[in-house]
């Protein structure tokens, strides 16, 4: 494939002007026009007196010579005109007013007409006010560069180049000229309202937003017409009066409104859109650009492009726009925005992003003229060091990208990390729920579609730099290290946590640092996350957790921030009364669930609000205050054990590890402090909502735009919050995974096998159809996902192909609509991004596998197609049907589909829909191996029903069934020794999920 440099013809903007021609010209013909012509050929006359009934009937029923026709369709004429010419001026006087038009009663469509009329009309004027400061740089930037372009050095390394038009300078130009403003980039959800909504506090104050970038080329090379269309990665201006954002520079403004310089490629033999996708853009996915980028554009031939599977050689196409240069970083934003301004762009010496494979025969080194043809311009430079463009649905990224953007993130209201110490917590009872769970029954989960499982499905999609596991064992670590060093714990108050480091804030001064980390000052210690990541469990009997009321409280610029409410002692929220609360529910929420917050008992008054909660919670992770005086009797108990051994505090006694189980914290919330404030590490925190006169108690003031100052650390942040709905829903999932209360374990006497048999048909849905005898093609599920027998040639599915047909084989038939909720996880996508994906995966896979939609408009697989799962559950119902002859033989067929876990190895937000099938994939095959080592049992097989039992706990360790049939065949079969090491490991898993173990 070859590229060569066009002329520059300025198309757009002649299109742009006879579009704003042509609307001007119809509104002028319709609001004008139409009334002149009207009076002309056919006047209305009111008649003199008001017409009698009889008249009418007369009128209606007698002979027509004409008159009457020609007064209907004059009168219908009027009635148009003045229904048009009525929305024309309520949409001039909502744009002067700055408001939203209001919407008149079934005329939505000619409102509509008139809007886009007005807006394209005005281009006109846009265009027209900068043609004259625009021409003079035209003339005289383009032939430099094109002069560049011509005369290239002779010793530039052979590539095939993609060639650039040389556009950008004239823009840039203007850009100089424009006054400074603030910028923010549009990210997945987001509308023009909403965004004025969160920068200008007005929701209908969107048509200033729109004022300002009707017309601007985005980095996509498309500009805004339309109000109710914006897409990913746009940079918009907004007013001088924005908050949230800081007011970019001029130089920032200029970058963000240059038109980026235009690629092109010439479409040689055997070419597709997909092949050039993938060469020059990096992704097959993106091909629909190129297409909205040429479709309708006349080509060398004559023809144009109509047909994303009709290309001829000789072809010219132009490629999207690369990511335009980022403004400078912005500053925080409230926890609700979902836009985040744009990340600053490389400095000039920074290495620049690897090209997509194919793009170039050889790479360019840095120092060396460019090669032949190649233009060189900064901001062509520029664009091309830019990779942290925001991802869009629409451009297929299937990456789990996870930068700075994405470290500020909200998740139902909390940070990343908060989100994974809850979807930790929902894991840790998920399992104790299934640990309890017995044969033929369900553990419940949210209701598809509802807030919870929205909510739940959110959380599961957050991205941290390293795991809570990692964190907390790194200070373990440490406090390990610092008891074998004779040295006492660092009095952490602190902690910041961004893609490549974690730094502990000291509020004393220690400059020797211990591994991993290193001191920066005597106050700062930092460890990159890889040494972090790296950290494995010292292997010490009697270590502690040093910092056990660790807590996420938001967001700094660029990373995640956690305080240790036992370094504070009394936290105070203050400051705006909403804002204020919705930061108490976040922090009580986390520090009952956190397993960096050591899942320690938070108290709450009994007339509190947060009261709703308890229901959600055991009893010693979340209660009410027992008695008005609690806290104050806790603090002096656990003073008086510390001057009894000769401590200072609880810091020092864990380091020590004096009767450590003694100085574990308790989180007390009084919204009025009825007491004394709490001091670091007594014993005990305190979360209010009052000023308090203690001078040694931290303070976080918050905004109605939700900022935050925390003292006297004097670290300014987002926090996390949560509003009543957010808690809401997060409460439901809470309370719908509660563990179970506590037994003595399973019976000591298991029930009749006929008995669990019935029980099991009972509990069966009906069996799926038996595989076609054609089938060729199985899609793997239980386990890590695999799909085997497709044609070869067509090299490997990407991660949403391979999501789309395991979706389908688990639940098809399905409709369009379904298909873009659970792949796009509901993020509005661009029309004809799901007929795209439909399409590439055909192509892949071949039409007998995903056949082309039916006439019922519903997508399914073919006959070729089945899944591991369709065949476990055919021999599952086999296998416990009355008359079955070889239950043993069936099941344990049954059990060689499973390899292991269902859908191991997904993660973030990939499959989220599938969490309901992996629970009840995970409980069928807990049933169907309990009954095997059943069957195996009774026929003194206890070595194979061992290895059933055993072949099941490695997709459910935690089910007591399964643990006592494991324990009991080990005994008959294996002697007691391999019982013992089966019960020593029950028991840790035991003490994982604070369970107790089976004897």
């Amino acid at each position: 494939m070859t590229a060569t440099l066009p002329t520059q013809p300025s198309t757009r903007r002649l299109r742009d002007l006879a579009w704003g021609l042509g609307a001007a010209l119809t509104l002028l013909v319709f609001v004008v026009g139409v009334p002149v012509a009207l009076l002309a050929l056919a006047p209305l006359y009111l008649p003199d007196a008001i017409p009698t009934p009889g008249q009418i009937r007369g009128l209606l029923t007698g002979p027509d010579d004409g008159t009457l026709l020609l007064g209907v369709l004059a009168l219908i004429a009027w009635i148009a005109w003045v229904v048009f010419s009525a929305s024309v001026l309520l949409e001039v006087i909502a744009s002067a007013r700055r408001t939203r038009a209001p919407r008149l009663p079934l005329l939505g469509g000619v409102q509509n007409s008139a809007s886009r009329l007005l807006a394209t009309a005005g281009i006109l004027l846009a265009l027209s006010s900068g043609t004259i400061a625009r021409a003079a740089p035209a003339q005289a930037t383009t032939p430099q560069v094109l002069d560049q372009a011509r005369h290239p050095h002779s010793d530039a390394a052979p590539i095939t180049p993609v060639h650039l038009e040389a556009t950008t300078a004239p823009a840039a130009a203007v850009a100089r000229d424009e006054p400074a403003l603030p910028v923010v980039t549009v990210q997945r959800g987001d509308t023009l309202w909403g965004i004025a909504e969160r920068h200008l506090g007005s929701g209908p104050r969107y048509t200033e937003i729109r004022d300002l970038n009707s017309g601007r080329t985005q980095p996509d090379g498309r500009s805004l017409t339309n109000a109710d269309w914006i897409l990913p990665g746009w940079t918009l201006r907004l007013p001088v009066d924005a908050i949230g954002v800081p007011a970019g520079s001029p130089a920032a403004i200029a970058a963000s409104a240059a038109p980026v310089a235009q690629a092109i490629v010439t479409v040689l033999p055997g070419d597709t859109l997909w092949d050039i996708a993938t060469t020059h853009l990096g992704d097959g996915t993106r091909y629909t650009e190129i297409v909205d980028l040429n479709r309708g554009r006349t080509q060398p031939d004559g023809q144009a492009l109509t047909d994303a599977d009709h290309l001829q050689p000789g072809w010219i196409l132009l490629l999207p726009h690369p990511p335009a240069p980022a403004p400078e970083a912005p500053g925080p934003m409230p926890p609700a925005a979902t836009s985040t301004t744009a990340e600053p762009a490389p400095e000039q010496g920074a290495s620049r992003a690897p090209e997509p494979p194919g793009n170039v025969d050889e790479p360019v080194q840095q120092g060396q003229p460019a090669p032949e043809g190649e233009v060189s311009s900064p901001a062509a430079e520029s664009s091309t060091r830019d990779s942290d463009a925001s991802p869009t649905i629409e451009d297929g990224d299937e990456t789990e990208g996870s930068d700075a953007s994405t470290q500020r993130a909200w998740f139902v209201g909390l940070t990343a990390l908060a989100a994974a110490g809850l979807v930790g917590e929902l894991t840790r009872r998920r399992r104790l729920q299934q640990r309890a769970r017995r044969l033929g029954e369900h553990i419940p989960l949210p209701e598809r579609a509802t807030p919870a499982a929205r909510a739940e499905s959110t959380l599961r999609s957050a991205p941290t730099p390293v795991s809570i596991d990692a964190i907390s064992t790194t200070l373990t670590n440490l406090g390990c290290r610092c008891y074998d060093a004779g040295r006492e714990l660092p009095r952490v108050g602190a902690l910041l946590l961004d893609e490549t480091t974690l730094t502990l804030l000291l509020v004393e001064d220690d400059p020797d640092a211990l591994a991993p980390f290193i001191a920066n000052d005597p106050r700062t210690w930092t460890a990159s996350t890889a040494d972090v990541a790296a950290e494995t469990e010292i292997d010490d009997p009697d270590r502690c957790v040093p910092y056990p009321l660790l807590v996420t409280l938001g967001h700094t610029d660029g990373a995640t921030f956690l305080v240790n409410l036992e370094a504070a002692g009394t936290l105070a929220i203050l400051g705006d009364d909403t804002a204020a609360d919705e930061v108490l529910r976040a922090l009580v929420l986390e520090a009952a669930t956190s397993d960096l917050a050591g899942r320690l008992c938070v108290c709450i008054p009994p007339d509190d609000e947060l009261t709703g909660l308890i229901g959600a919670f055991e009893a010693q992770r979340l209660r009410t205050i027992h008695e008005s005086d609690e806290r104050a009797n806790t603090v002096q108990a656990i003073a008086d054990a510390l001057a009894a051994q000769g401590l200072d505090d609880t810091l020092q006694a864990r380091g020590d590890r004096q009767a450590i189980d003694t100085w574990l914290p308790v989180a007390f919330v009084e919204r009025t402090n009825t007491g004394h404030s709490c001091q670091p590490w007594c014993g005990a925190t305190l979360l209010t909502r009052q000023p308090t006169a203690d001078a040694t108690a931290w303070t976080l003031t918050t905004n109605p735009q939700g900022d935050a100052r925390l003292e006297p650390l004097g670290i300014t942040l987002q926090p996390q919050r949560l509003n009543p709905d957010q808690l809401a829903a997060l409460r439901h999932t809470l309370e719908v995974a509660v563990p179970p209360t506590p037994t003595n374990g399973p019976p000591t006497t298991l029930p009749p096998l006929d008995d669990e048999l019935r029980t099991m048909r009972d509990a069966l849905p009906a069996p799926p159809e038996p595989p076609a005898p054609e089938a060729t093609v199985t899609i793997r599920v239980l386990g890590p996902i695999e799909i085997v027998g497709l044609p070869e040639g067509h090299g490997p599915l990407t991660p949403r192909m391979t999501e789309l047909l395991v979706y389908l084989a688990l639940h098809g038939p399905t409709t369009g609509a379904d298909l873009d909720e659970v792949l796009y996880n509901g993020v509005r996508i661009r029309p004809g991004t799901r007929n795209a994906l439909m399409y590439r995966t055909r192509r892949h896979v071949g039409e007998h596998v995903l056949p082309l939609a039916s006439s019922d408009g519903l997508y399914r697989l073919g006959d070729a197609v089945t899944n591991d799962w369709d065949r476990f559950q055919c021999r599952v119902a086999d296998g416990v049907r009355d008359d079955c002859y070889a239950p043993i033989e069936t099941l344990t067929e049954a059990l060689s589909y499973v390899r292991d876990r269902p859908f191991r190895g997904i993660s973030g937000s990939a499959y989220a829909w599938a969490d309901y099938d992996i629970q009840r994939m995970t409980e069928t095959i807990t049933d169907a191996a309990t009954l095997l080592a059943r069957h195996q049992l009774e026929a003194n097989r206890a070595r194979d029903a061992l290895g059933s039992a055993l072949h099941a706990l490695a997709v459910n360790p935690y089910s007591e069934d399964l643990q006592c049939l494991a324990l009991a065949a080990a005994e008959s079969g294996q002697g007691a020794d391999r019982a013992a090491d089966l019960r020593e490991r029950f028991a840790t898993q035991a003490l994982e999920l604070e369970a107790d173990a089976p004897r």
